[in-house]
């Protein structure tokens, strides 16, 4: 591709590298500033992002992990770059669940169970080693979960 068709110009580094981590985060725009502020937060470099409807919802909802598309995405990603840390980041309010709670405290225990079996497919499936870790998001920001 010649220069004078790029419409946006940059040099970007082709080397291989290693991810510091694989992070699952829901598609709703609401919450991407978080993702930003995270990943300054944890002072990761390089980051695989897989974002999905629902975050977690997937691999929650998944029996078995070949049924999971996000499971999918984390494994190949994890091959590819040797992550040693998966994000897993649920949020308030997901329209992927469809579910309405009475309140924020039924909403945070509900998503703590998601994880739970997000976790449980993950460690069952990959490394032992990996790290996963779980936050949540709302409208006061991310709270480890």
């Amino acid at each position: 591709m010649t220069n004078e068709n790029r419409l946006i110009k940059s040099e970007i580094d082709m080397a291989h590298y290693q991810a510091d981590a694989v992070i699952l985060w829901c598609v709703d725009d609401r919450f991407s500033s978080l993702l930003s502020d995270f990943i300054k937060l944890k002072q990761f470099k390089h980051v695989d992002l897989v974002k999905i409807a629902g975050g977690s919802k997937d691999l929650a909802d998944a029996i078995k992990p070949e049924n999971s598309f996000a499971f999918g995405q984390i494994k190949k990603l994890i091959e590819l770059h040797h992550a040693p840390n998966i994000i897993l980041v649920n949020h308030a309010n997901c329209g992927a669940y469809g579910k309405k709670f009475e309140t924020e405290n039924e909403e945070s225990v509900f998503h703590k169970t998601e994880f739970q079996k997000a976790r449980l497919l993950l460690k069952a499936n990959l490394d032992k080693n990996l790290n996963i870790e779980t936050y949540f998001a709302d409208r006061g920001g991310l709270v480890a979960s």
